[in-house]
């Protein structure tokens, strides 16, 4: 499976019912803790692809007395 496969499969199952019932139709959600876990996962997957990897690099200078 490729990273942009996962990624639409992660962002396709989240936005579904986890579980659903007929006749009565009963529908249950994915609780919060696990669509936070996906967040977090295709965030850093995101950041991760990037140039700098999430990090920066600056030059400081030192404020000269005058």
């Amino acid at each position: 499976m490729t990273d942009s496969t996962l990624k639409t499969t992660i962002t396709t199952v989240a936005g579904q019912p986890k579980s659903a019932s007929g006749d009565s139709i009963a529908v249950t959600q994915h609780s919060i803790p696990e669509l936070i876990e996906a967040d977090k996962y295709l965030t850093g997957q995101a950041a991760a692809s990037t140039d700098c990897m999430g990090l920066r690099f600056r030059k400081v200078k030192n404020p000269s007395a005058v």
